[in-house]
């Protein structure tokens, strides 16, 4: 056990601050759009609700998926149910990969939707300061880095359970085939 526990406590941990990584950047992109709307009555920008926030409800239903999923490894690795450790195992690799997808379109996107409605709004002095001051504090606020750092590690996370999984089957295959050579001496 203590061994499964080496390949399967990181990816708890990634689960943990993947849910709290979501809902903060959620948060933040809330109150910006929350901003926009109280403060700019002649352009109610709904945008960030509309274009990003999705990604950022995906990438909260996935956490909970790789969650249940984590708890199925535990309980499939404990009656020793190989097919279907496998097949999670690999669900949660390809889950890990997909979220830093997710996590790239959200930090690719939003410096975008930034400068666009800057642009808009460029033309209205008070407006404008309100957004540059916006636009100052969201694409270096912490929870931005703390999404790249997340992603890597969920890079890192994912080619590792791969590796992990290539080299449980290669066992596998070993013990099977000595298993069968033992067989078939002692007849």
């Amino acid at each position: 056990m203590k061994k499964n526990n080496k390949i399967f406590l990181p990816v708890i941990m990634i689960l943990i601050f993947t849910l709290i990584y979501a809902l903060g950047f959620s948060s933040n992109v809330a109150y910006a759009n929350r901003d926009f709307i109280l403060r700019s009555a002649d352009y109610p920008i709904d945008a960030f609700n509309s274009e990003i926030q999705p990604f950022n409800n995906l990438l909260f239903y996935m956490c909970i998926v790789m969650f249940i999923l984590t708890i199925f490894v535990y309980t499939t690795e404990s009656h020793k149910r190989t097919k279907l450790l496998n097949s999670n195992v690999i669900t949660i690799s390809l889950l890990s990969g997909t979220m830093i997808i997710f996590s790239l379109i959200n930090f690719l996107k939003l410096p975008g939707f930034i400068s666009k409605y800057s642009l808009l709004l460029k033309n209205h002095e008070e407006e404008f300061i309100r957004m540059k001051r916006v636009s100052s504090l969201m694409p270096n606020n912490n929870m931005y880095y703390f999404g790249l750092i997340l992603s890597a590690i969920s890079l890192i996370y994912a080619i590792f359970m791969i590796v992990s999984l290539v080299r449980r089957m290669k066992r596998q295959k070993e013990y099977i085939a000595k298993r069968n050579e033992v067989l078939a001496n002692a007849l």
